[in-house]
């Protein structure tokens, strides 16, 4: 365990930390929280299993006036642990085999939190729905860090050609593939659409307890044990060999709530300060 894992166990820095996800939430609709869909009814009441082509669904929004489903984005809040996010500056960032698997990801866990425990339930149950129409739907289940549950979200980079269509390509954000590497590598071998693209924010703190404002950033900004705020889709796609099917959670977007104990690990360590000592000085 790293000491910023050890740090982020202390009962001060749980503590802190569940009160920073807590005000994430305050102002934000219930309909629009992953950990709504712990309730079954909700589940089942506001969102279905649409057919994407390709052996593919998606979940997606319950349409009310017959047009056509749009992919439901949930959100969720949580501490960020791992993270494989850009900018890509240099080809070793990438996989050397299979290199149009690369993929942007974030795993995060709640340190406990209840609405966290809720989030995972949910996806229990968007399994659960997924399953009644994918019947050899592989099991799902969340990771555990540092003695909790957490949760990975992925993006990959580029789409398969044999299902992407090329005239809807998009070029990589300068953001992220600063050096071009990422249309280098991928040429002739995916295609980026707007379905791959993750979008970067910062929340700034309104009048109001729970009311934040957002802009967007560069990713290079997000470190472990940061508070992040995170919009999340679901999918299921087939294996290779198309003999089974996957649950696949998948990143929309990833904003930064809270830093503050991150900054506290990083200027312990600038400064050779005790880390509890200091946490408690800046409360």
């Amino acid at each position: 365990m790293s000491s910023i894992e050890q740090f982020l166990t202390q009962p001060s820095v749980v503590s802190r930390t569940h009160l920073a996800l807590e005000e994430c939430v305050v102002d934000r609709s219930p309909s629009d929280l992953l950990q709504s869909c712990a309730s079954s009814e909700f589940l089942r009441g506001n969102f279905v299993v649409f057919d994407d082509g390709e052996d593919s669904t998606t979940l997606a929004l319950r349409s009310k006036d017959n047009s056509p489903p749009e992919e439901a984005v949930l959100e969720v809040p949580d501490v960020l642990l791992v993270h494989s996010l850009p900018p890509i500056t240099d080809r070793a960032q990438l996989p050397r085999d299979r290199v149009h698997f690369a993929e942007q990801s974030v795993t995060v866990t709640g340190l406990g939190y209840g609405a966290f425990e809720h989030a995972i339930h949910a996806i229990r149950n968007i399994h659960t729905l997924f399953s009644t129409r994918h019947h050899d739907l592989q099991l799902w289940h969340p990771e555990r860090r540092l003695q909790h549950p957490c949760l990975t979200f992925k993006m990959r980079y580029v789409t398969s050609k044999k299902i992407a269509d090329p005239s809807v390509q998009i070029p990589f954000p300068s953001s992220i593939d600063l050096r071009d590497i990422l249309a280098s590598t991928f040429q002739g071998r995916g295609v980026c659409l707007e379905d791959n693209d993750v979008q970067f924010f910062s929340a700034k703190r309104g009048a109001r307890r729970g009311q934040h404002s957002f802009h967007t950033i560069r990713s290079g900004i997000f470190r472990v044990g940061q508070v992040v705020h995170l919009q999340v889709a679901f999918s299921v796609v087939p294996s290779t060999n198309g003999s089974c099917h996957y649950l696949v959670p998948k990143l929309r977007s990833v904003a930064l709530m809270d830093s503050s104990v991150h900054d506290v690990i990083f200027f312990s360590r600038l400064l050779g300060l005790e880390l509890l000592h200091l946490l408690k000085f800046q409360r």
